[in-house]
């Protein structure tokens, strides 16, 4: 596996490792979600849920990148990131003055993840997923070349 898709692994479940306080640092519900029976409890509980299945969700695209090099999958999960990048930057933006540590967490999660991304496309990544002809992971010419 090249050195680049083994930072791309490490960064990506860092990433997702740093997003994991954002749960306990969410504001308290709206009023009007409390009126209709919606605690604190029920909120993590409900945040904890979406960020569980979220994470189901890209555990097998990150398997297929990483251990079954599917170049598709890495597009994929690049689309999903990109897609969901304003989203983050809206949260990042979006926080009061007493939501700071929010605020940073989602920056440094967000950051942490296009690092990634930056190295599952750069060096030598790219050719690891072009390669049709590789065994165990390394790397050999097509057949008719040297």
């Amino acid at each position: 596996m090249p050195r680049n898709v083994r930072r791309f692994a490490w960064l990506w479940f860092a990433a997702n490792l740093a997003a994991f306080p954002e749960l306990f640092l969410l504001p308290a519900p709206d009023p009007e979600l409390a009126d209709l029976g919606v605690t604190r409890p029920v909120e993590l509980m409900a945040g904890a849920g979406v960020s569980v299945l979220l994470l189901a969700l890209a555990l097998p695209f990150v398997w297929l990148v990483v251990w079954r090099r599917k170049n598709w999958a890495r597009w994929a999960l690049f689309l999903g990131f990109a897609a969901s990048l304003p989203f983050s930057i809206m949260d990042a933006l979006d926080g009061d003055p007493h939501q700071r540590l929010l605020s940073a967490i989602v920056f440094a999660s967000t950051a942490l993840e296009a690092l990634a991304f930056f190295f599952l496309f750069t060096g030598d990544a790219p050719p690891w997923f072009k390669s049709e002809n590789a065994k165990d992971g390394k790397l050999t010419a097509p057949p008719g070349k040297s």
